[in-house]
């Protein structure tokens, strides 16, 4: 998807973000939230949108004067609506003669990019200067990327993983981050229920086996079967429990009317 090349704690105090996690939201919503994250609004506060635009107008200007920056990070956004896509655009034509008060990073799902490769996106397509793409990571990014997570969390040790393990978490994962990070959590869970202090390939596999099995997905199967046989065979059986009328003297060999004929 896209993503920024950047982590927000790495910033400097010169730059003032403002982090929307949730999408789901009308732009009002969100520029309030915009607002109260830059701690220049309160949540609550009953702001008009013009307001709250001038209000984040004023403050870019304070910062722009002080070498400052605001940016706006908005999570998710491939589930952004069209009117908010275009409200967002119009935020980004706020600025002086010589800046731009506002820098908006857009980040998400590949779903995102398809979104933007759309005709009626190209005004906004027109005013993103950078695009960033993160993709899979490969085999030896994967043993690195995990890694450096053990280092993050602090782990001093010899490496928790086996080979073997390594490799089937990299095949399982696709080198998706999240998805790594979701079957070594679980594996490190299963390790520590069984007092084993490295994870091996049978530990790995049983983790991805929990995250793919369900306990309702047989009951829900046998049910769907069970529900179109059911009706399958209450067809049939009326079928063949229609009565059928003789004609008086029929002869043999001359054709019987059901009910179902004569209704």
């Amino acid at each position: 998807g896209i993503r920024a090349s950047l982590r927000l704690e790495d910033l400097d105090n010169r730059t003032k973000v403002a982090f929307i996690f949730n999408s789901d939201l009308t732009f009002n919503q969100m520029l309030i939230m915009a607002l109260c994250d830059l701690g220049i609004a309160v949540p609550g506060e009953n702001l008009s949108k013009v307001a709250a635009i001038q209000r984040l107008n004023d403050f870019a200007i304070a910062e722009i004067e002080r070498d400052g920056y605001v940016v706006i990070v908005v999570d998710e956004a491939q589930s952004l609506s069209h009117k908010t896509m275009e409200n967002l655009r119009m935020l980004s034509n706020l600025e002086t003669r010589k800046h731009k008060l506002v820098q908006i990073i857009l980040s998400g799902q590949p779903e995102l990019d398809a979104k933007l490769s759309k005709p009626e996106w190209r005004q906004l397509v027109q005013r993103i200067s950078l695009k960033r793409y993160s993709t899979a990571l490969s085999e030896e990014d994967t043993f690195r990327y995990i890694q450096h997570r053990l280092d993050i969390a602090g782990f001093k040790g010899p490496f928790l993983f086996k080979d073997e393990a390594l490799n089937l978490i990299w095949k399982h994962s696709f080198g998706i981050p999240r998805k790594i990070n979701i079957i070594c959590d679980n594996a490190l869970l299963i390790g520590f229920g069984i007092e084993k202090r490295i994870i091996n390939e049978e530990i790995i596999q049983e983790a991805i086996d929990d995250l793919c099995w369900t306990p309702f997905f047989e009951d829900i199967e046998s049910k769907v079967s069970i529900n179109e046989k059911s009706q399958d065979l209450t067809m049939e059986q009326k079928k063949k429990v229609a009565p059928t009328r003789h004609q008086p003297n029929m002869e043999e060999g001359q054709e019987t009317v059901s009910e179902e004929k004569l209704s």
